[in-house]
């Protein structure tokens, strides 16, 4: 006997439909489901599965009276009514696990990007110019990596810094002190005055919203580079750009933007990503760190594990 309905909103692997059918749950699969229908079908569902494109607020979970489970493939859970969920007695699962790896290893990508002038460069041979002295590059070796956020994604890039010769410091606000051989716990005070290189790996909360503005930046004693590749809410943009422009920030990569759903249908017209890219000091990537072909099977592996420790 169907122990009930899961519905599915995104593209998933084949693992976690047939994990949930092996659960004896009936699967509906619909990875084109409007944001308005989920209000209306969230009646019948007992679980749910989401990625970053459906919101489950109040306008969604009010009706959810049957609901019982909620599993977001992926990381963060700005999009859930986490609260209210737990008030109307419904599991949360998230998947951090699912694609560590892959955002540890973008990560180090856009920081050897930032250091060897990859893109820049590259454009440049596109446009027939052989630029040798123009982008000599920067080592790694001797400067100081610093890693704001150290759960999944923090401690995975951490760990990939290794042989490389830096020194790598990291900051964790609730959990101030761990032990870790791939990064020295530190406060933020020692990173503003240590730190090459700063690199965000937080959720998107109240607290970390707009975390990296002006009076932030201008608390580092000395130029930095900034990687972020958690969510864009993190990061002033307009704030960045005027520290790109004064030369406090040397170059920065970012995998993520603000209001990304919206902008990212219409880049060329943003005025203000369009002036990031001319500073040719500003790398954007369209959200990609944790998209590898293997996370997804990851991502089931994770949330049917958790799922069946829960039940």
């Amino acid at each position: 006997m169907s122990k009930g309905k899961f519905l599915i909103t995104d593209k998933v692997h084949q693992k976690l439909i047939d994990g949930l059918l092996g659960l004896d749950f009936a699967v509906d699969y619909k990875p084109n489901i409007s944001q308005p229908e989920i209000s209306i079908a969230i009646s019948e569902y007992v679980g749910i599965v989401i990625a970053t494109r459906i919101k489950l607020q109040i306008d969604e979970l009010k009706n959810a009276n049957s609901l019982k489970w909620i599993l977001r493939a992926g990381s963060g859970m700005e999009n859930v009514d986490v609260e209210l969920a737990a008030r109307k007695g419904i599991t949360c699962i998230n998947s951090p696990e699912g694609n560590r790896d892959a955002v540890g290893e973008h990560t180090l990508g856009l920081l050897i990007s930032l250091f060897h002038h990859i893109p820049t460069s590259f454009n440049e041979i596109q446009n027939g110019n052989w630029s040798t002295e123009k982008f000599r590059v920067n080592e790694l070796q001797g400067n100081t990596i610093a890693i704001i956020g150290y759960g999944n994604t923090g401690s995975a890039f951490a760990q990939r810094l290794q042989g490389m010769n830096v020194k790598v410091l990291a900051y964790d606000k609730y959990v101030p002190k761990f032990t870790n051989s791939f990064a020295e716990s530190v406060s933020m005070n020692t990173i503003f005055n240590e730190a090459d290189v700063i690199s965000f790996h937080l959720p998107l909360t109240n607290e970390t919203r707009s975390l990296v503005d002006r009076q932030f930046i201008m608390q580092f004693r000395k130029p930095i580079y900034l990687i972020n590749t958690s969510r864009g809410e993190v990061v002033d943009e307009v704030a960045l750009l005027e520290a790109v422009e004064s030369k406090k920030i040397i170059s920065a990569a970012l995998d993520v933007i603000t209001d990304e759903n919206s902008r990212s249908q219409n880049l060329l017209k943003d005025e203000l990503i369009q002036k990031m890219l001319s500073t040719n000091r500003i790398i954007i990537t369209p959200h990609i760190a944790g998209k590898s072909n293997m996370s997804k099977e990851q991502f089931a592996d994770v949330l049917l594990q958790k799922l069946v420790d829960k039940m």
